[in-house]
């Protein structure tokens, strides 16, 4: 390829080359471009488009409600004896929450016998809650045996799902309690 001198006139706007063509600066054909304007056009467009998400649809998502779950159980239980414990859960949001379910797991050692409010399958593993209004609480009470060795730390968990009103996402709140174990009477 041929090697081209190019020079630039005191106005900045043509350059010569050896041959003695004049040609448009750099400067000169990139104002006047149509790749210029449709960069501007496309910037301008992402820009628009990113305050729209930022103004309007990034705040309006919801976010995880605030549930708590905890246990009123007592801190020591006589193996082998029937006792009594209490899930309960609250809705610290400003926001109706639907479809509650709680899902229980139990320690090995626990005998499950009756829960008020009864459990979907008998077992006292699955609980269907229905609905909590913001700021409302819940519980639910759960008589079983639990035995094993004296001093032995049984762990329960209790988890909660729900979702907003008017939204699909499926939201949790996990909860545990404890006791130990004390030797039969």
């Amino acid at each position: 390829m041929d090697e081209q001198n190019f020079s630039q006139n005191p106005e900045g706007q043509i350059i010569q080359d050896s041959a003695g063509v004049s040609r448009p600066s750099f400067w000169h054909r990139f104002k006047f471009s149509r790749s210029w304007i449709i960069t501007l056009v496309v910037l301008l467009a992402i820009l628009v488009g990113v305050w729209f998400w930022l103004a309007f649809i990034k705040n309006h998502q919801p976010g995880q409600p605030e549930v708590t779950v905890t246990f009123d159980i007592n801190s020591s239980v006589r193996s082998g004896s029937i006792s009594e414990f209490v899930v309960l859960f609250e809705n610290h949001d400003s926001k109706d929450l639907t479809k509650l379910a709680l899902e229980m797991v139990y320690p090995d050692g626990f005998q499950f016998i009756e829960s008020n409010p009864p459990s979907r399958n008998g077992l006292g593993r699955d609980f269907d809650l229905g609905d909590l209004s913001a700021a409302g609480s819940g519980n639910v009470k759960i008589t079983g045996i639990f035995t094993g060795s004296p001093q032995e730390v049984k762990i329960l968990k209790a988890k909660v799902f729900y979702q907003l009103k008017n939204y699909n996402a499926v939201f949790s709140a996990v909860g545990t309690g404890q006791m130990s174990l004390q030797p039969p009477d």
